[in-house]
């Protein structure tokens, strides 16, 4: 059996990064507990083309397919509604992937 990976990756105004990356830190101890949770990653990069933004991938590694989808309703809506990243400048531009591990 492989492992499953979520990715989601996110523009932000770099003025409200630190919000957002305290939104994942809560998200992260609310996750842990799940079962089939194995870990996760935060990545920053600077923006492209803009030095007003930063990107940001979060990684999660799940036992399997089957434990994500067993877990996704548990952490649904940690991010805050859509329209209030919105409200915020967040923009997602990649939902959430599913992918295995090799």
């Amino acid at each position: 059996m492989s492992n499953a990976n979520t990715v989601n990756i996110l523009t932000v105004p770099r003025n409200n990064l630190e919000t957002l990356l305290a939104r994942v830190r809560e998200m992260n101890k609310a996750i842990t507990v799940i079962k089939g949770f194995k870990g996760g990653k935060i990545l920053v990069r600077d923006g492209v083309n803009n030095t007003d933004t930063v990107r940001v991938i979060i990684a999660i590694e799940w036992e399997s397919k089957e434990a994500f989808h067993a877990a996704k309703d548990e952490f649904k809506g940690w991010m805050g509604e859509k329209s209030e990243l919105e409200s915020q400048g967040v923009t997602m531009d990649g939902g959430m992937y599913l992918g295995e591990s090799f």
